[in-house]
């Protein structure tokens, strides 16, 4: 008998300090995944200046307040909260790239915070917490948000933030005044940030008529004083569409989804390596334990809890974008742009690192957490050294020495005289035409800054198309994409009848910028 009590304690003993262990292990995982995070969202932060997407946002707000209200309006694509946040901050720290980059740095880092309460407030394991922070701070797609001077890492923020007020809602049994008040102030703020907010507060909308009808009536009253909150705003915008005939002018630079591109943006989350099929293999194997878990919830295999975060977190990561490819499919006009859904990558990569702790079989667990830790690791050093997303459409342009590459035209240019025409060719990109936007929006912000008016800056589809309205002296900006000749331009115009200058380039691995003079011989 003592032997035995003496065995028991002995065991209870070793349980406790291997629990002790495994807690300390973990926690010290997650400072350790928190730096990786954080470093690499810091790393090559200032390397580039900033390209026509990032400038828009700096003509805005060095405008007066009325002003650059209006110029928001006439823009539509965009609400204000982001312009009068950066507007605010500069004021305060300065114009500098660095202060100027921190502001979506600093929006990466801190959707750790939402992100940490959100599975508190789910009970998930530790385990489950440190692989989804870890596929989250390797993920190129949000890396390269987390260093671009725009709204997208912001928004991303106010979607984790509000995910896990609405948990924290949903589950209230006291304070419910109190959680829902907060839900509605960051759901107001994400809205104003970005107008895809709305779709996160419609998926909010029919989880709560699918499956908490009590509290249905309060979050659709906090969801109609929102709308009644952004009814201003939407106004204006409205009437500045109608003046301008519509939103054409503004998004008939969209192209229309197709199921390639629909692959492409969710092998973003995955993460994508460099050999034919790797999108395939990687969106497979990232989708074996969400099957497993969605199969085990059909069979009723799982607790109503679990099947309550397995449909939330499915139709939440499928429907908004789903929906919106299938309107832009049909409507003449396309709303479909991959950064716009930015809030689907959290609870993505959310939904596979639950789903793969939740099979049963230990061999087929941690050997699928094994291939998927490998795969994001090995995708997102990719991305690191490719710059896979600034060299694709639609952010082709936006890891470019834009400054440093305008200096240079302005020296090697000697004539004097204004009006030079620089013309900004298209190429093709995941099916979409594509950088004569960063041409024509980065280089003449440059220009402007050096006071140097002589350039003229124009779009022209292709060679072919510029041949017939081309002067007789004129510059040629395009970019040459990986596996593409950067000579087959020149050699196209010399075969013409023009005669072509030195040549201006950026080269970054098989991707080329040139810019280069043509007169007509």
């Amino acid at each position: 008998m003592i032997h035995t009590n003496a065995q028991s304690t002995l065991a209870n003993k070793t349980a406790g300090f291997v629990t002790q262990n495994a807690a300390a292990i973990n926690k010290l995982m997650l400072v350790v995944i928190t730096g990786l995070f954080i470093g690499l969202r810091a790393w090559n932060l200032v390397e580039y200046s900033l390209w026509g997407g990032e400038t828009f946002i700096l003509d805005g707000i060095h405008q007066p307040w009325p002003q650059m209200f209006a110029y928001i309006v006439r823009d539509v694509v965009h609400p204000p909260l982001f312009y009068i946040l950066v507007k605010v901050w500069i004021g305060v720290f300065g114009e500098s790239l660095l202060s100027m980059k921190l502001i979506p740095f600093l929006a990466g880092i801190a959707t750790i915070i939402p992100f940490l309460l959100l599975c508190r407030e789910l009970n998930l394991r530790a385990g489950v917490v440190n692989l989804a922070l870890f596929l989250i701070a390797v993920n190129g797609f949000l890396i390269h948000y987390a260093q671009e001077f725009r709204m997208y890492s912001l928004f991303a923020l106010f979607s984790v933030f509000s995910l896990w007020l609405f948990v924290r809602y949903w589950k209230a049994e006291a304070r419910q005044r109190s959680a829902l008040f907060w839900l509605f102030l960051i759901n107001l703020l994400m809205v104003y940030t970005h107008y895809y907010g709305w779709l996160v507060i419609g998926m909010e909308f029919i989880f709560t008529a699918l499956w908490n009808r009590k509290k249905f009536w309060p979050f659709t009253a906090s969801a109609l004083l929102i709308f009644i909150l952004f009814s201003p705003w939407l106004y204006y915008v409205i009437n500045s569409a109608i003046q301008k005939g519509g939103l054409a002018p503004n998004v008939d630079w969209i192209a229309r989804p197709t199921i390639f591109r629909l692959r492409y943006f969710y092998s973003s989350f995955t993460g994508q390596l460099p050999f034919s099929g790797n999108m395939e293999i990687g969106m497979l194997l990232f989708a074996i334990p969400v099957l497993l878990w969605g199969w085990n919830v059909l069979r009723k295999q799982a607790s109503r809890e679990d099947a309550l975060i397995f449909w939330s977190l499915a139709l939440l990561v499928t429907f908004p974008v789903l929906a919106v490819f299938a309107v832009s499919r049909l409507l003449y006009l396309s709303f479909w742009v991959d950064r716009y859904f930015i809030f689907v990558a959290v609870p993505f990569l959310l939904l596979v690192s639950i789903a793969v702790f939740r099979i049963r079989a230990k061999w087929l667990k941690w050997g699928l957490i094994s291939l998927i830790l490998a795969w994001g690791v090995l995708a997102g050093f990719s991305d690191l050294i490719t710059n896979r997303m600034a060299w694709h459409s639609p952010q082709l342009g936006s890891r470019v020495h834009w400054e440093a590459l305008t200096y240079r035209l302005a020296q090697q240019e000697t004539s004097t005289s204004r009006g030079i025409p620089l013309y900004a060719l298209t190429v093709m990109s995941i099916y979409q035409r594509t950088g004569d936007w960063a041409v024509m929006t980065s280089i003449p912000f440059y220009l402007d800054r050096m006071n140097d008016s002589r350039f003229d800056v124009k779009y022209s589809l292709d060679a072919p198309s510029l041949l017939p309205e081309a002067e007789d002296y004129f510059w040629v900006a395009s970019f040459v994409l990986a596996q593409e000749d950067p000579g087959a331009l020149p050699r196209y115009l010399a075969r013409n009848g023009f005669t072509v200058g030195e040549t201006i380039e950026e080269q970054y691995r098989d991707n080329w910028l040139i810019l280069f003079p043509v007169r007509r011989e």
